[in-house]
């Protein structure tokens, strides 16, 4: 209902921040999780602007365009299509198609590498939303890359310059990730940054605490237990597989979540 009635402008960044803050707080889980990966995995659906946008994009996809011309006047849905596109990272050279812009196109590519809205159009609208979904979880990610007050995102922008973020993103396969977020709490807890390590609780502990933090792996209990190291570098937890290079699927590896995020981690209740 939120999405209905959009005609003569756009919902504000502000407006969908909050209705958004409002269905994480019923959803009532992953405390600590980083707004921008939220968006990345169910925003595109559930972020006012960007399903304004889908739904604006659907309808002029419906409608009789072969007398309707591309200088529109403001506040027209044409208009407000245009501007909202060029917000998401769209361009256009041409009346009618739209691109990423040139440092974004390593993440679109054969099919995806443009939108096709000429009256006499073949591409398909279903593929045309999609492109535009892709895009809005690729501006998430790069915007999580700039919470620097997160040890995480901090981490990937130090780490990686823009194309080599570009094709972090690239690499990775989303839809085996959303169906491993889907079925599994501990995914859902790694990929949306709730998931502290041992490492990261001991140095976010206040001094009152600090007698309470242990940075230990709790597999080998020796090293200090940064994310890296339990998951990809202990050699009593060994990866069945080695680190990958790219940033993002260290972080959000699937194929080998199932062999160790199920896995508990020891007792040591008595040590």
């Amino acid at each position: 209902m939120a999405a209905y009635g959009w005609v003569g402008k756009n919902p504000t960044v502000e407006m969908g921040d909050s209705l958004f803050n409002l269905l994480t707080k019923w959803l009532n889980t992953g405390k600590g999780a980083s707004r921008e990966l939220r968006k990345l995995f169910y925003g595109s659906i559930t972020w006012l602007p960007w399903v304004v946008t889908q739904r604006r994009w659907s309808r002029m996809y419906r409608r009789d365009r072969s007398g309707l011309r591309w200088n529109s006047k403001p506040h027209t849905s044409l208009r407000l299509l245009q501007q909202s596109l060029s917000k998401l990272g769209f361009t256009s050279d041409e009346p009618w198609i739209w691109k990423p812009l040139p440092d974004f196109r390593p993440v679109f590519t054969g099919d995806e590498s443009k939108l096709d809205l000429h009256p006499l159009s073949r591409q398909p609208v279903e593929l045309q939303l999609h492109i535009i979904r892709r895009m809005c979880k690729f501006q998430s990610y790069l915007k999580f890359s700039k919470q620097l007050h997160r040890r995480d995102a901090a981490d990937l922008h130090d780490t990686l310059d823009l194309p080599d973020r570009v094709q972090s993103f690239a690499d990775v396969d989303l839809t085996a990730a959303r169906t491993a977020l889907e079925n599994s709490g501990s995914c859902r807890a790694l990929f949306m940054g709730s998931f502290l390590s041992p490492a990261a609780r001991y140095f976010g502990c206040g001094l009152e605490e600090i007698h309470q933090c242990e940075d230990a792996c709790p597999f080998c209990v020796q090293a200090s237990g940064s994310h890296d190291h339990i998951f990809w570098n202990c050699s009593q937890n060994v990866a069945p597989a080695p680190a990958p290079v790219n940033w993002f699927q260290r972080q959000v590896r699937g194929p080998r979540l199932s062999c160790i995020l199920t896995r508990s981690f020891p007792d040591r209740s008595n040590k």
